[in-house]
């Protein structure tokens, strides 16, 4: 795929985040993190889906540097307690305890206790969302279906391994269903390993090379007209 490397800025405070959204766009664009802009838009996460999250932090960079924004969000499902549970935390991830605020330890203690009440584990499953946003009525969408979240179903349990992974830290307390293993035993190169991380990011490719090709047919269509 061949288009102008165009600069979109990264829309994540979330340091593990930030990794995996430049491995996605890597050789697509030129990716710009908060820091080197100097923002940090206060987003408020209040949608109902992780589609509703990821359009309001994606708008919220653009909003604050007029730059093409990139987002992620991610729900958790609970798959051993029912989808009403006030105990499932779906898109209040992390805000579930202190809100944006909550620590990472915070939220290990708050899971651990949380598996420890069902018995020591749940089955539990992420669903992902990234938005790519250009401005009003340019919004490029990528939701994972249900049935993509269960094929990645692991298990949530009460005593966390010693590997860490900074803002990701549910890593520590997730279990392969196959193996039994501690997921960051098995992953702990996710931390550096930068083809790990492009692993990981290889499902969205194709929906953000083909939302940035759209969007560049938008640009070029309007360059076409002025001239």
């Amino acid at each position: 795929m061949s288009l102008p490397l165009s600069r979109i800025v990264l829309a994540t405070g979330n340091p593990s985040k930030l990794r995996l959204l430049q491995a996605l766009i890597d050789g697509l664009a030129q990716g710009v993190t908060p820091s080197e802009l100097d923002v940090r838009p206060l987003v408020q996460e209040s949608g109902r889906t992780v589609s509703d999250n990821a359009v309001l932090k994606a708008k919220a960079y653009y909003d604050c540097t007029g730059l093409p924004a990139l987002s992620g969000d991610s729900g958790l499902l609970l798959l051993d307690i029912p989808q009403s549970s006030p105990e499932q935390p779906g898109t209040q991830i992390r805000r579930v305890v202190h809100g944006e605020e909550t620590t990472d330890e915070e939220m290990l203690t708050y899971y651990m206790e949380l598996a420890r009440r069902h018995g020591g584990r749940l089955r539990a499953a992420y669903q992902n969302a990234h938005c790519l946003y250009a401005g009003p009525g340019r919004i490029w969408l990528r939701t994972e279906t249900p049935q993509e979240c269960a094929r990645t179903a692991f298990y949530l349990v009460d005593t966390p391994c010693a590997l860490r992974h900074p803002g990701w830290p549910l890593d520590s307390l997730a279990v392969r269903m196959d193996t039994g293993t501690y997921f960051m035993e098995d992953h702990a190169a996710v931390q550096t390993d930068d083809a790990t991380l492009s692993d990981l990011a290889l499902p969205y490719r194709p929906w953000l090379e083909a939302s940035m090709q759209a969007l560049a047919d938008l640009q070029r269509n309007e360059g076409e007209k002025e001239t």
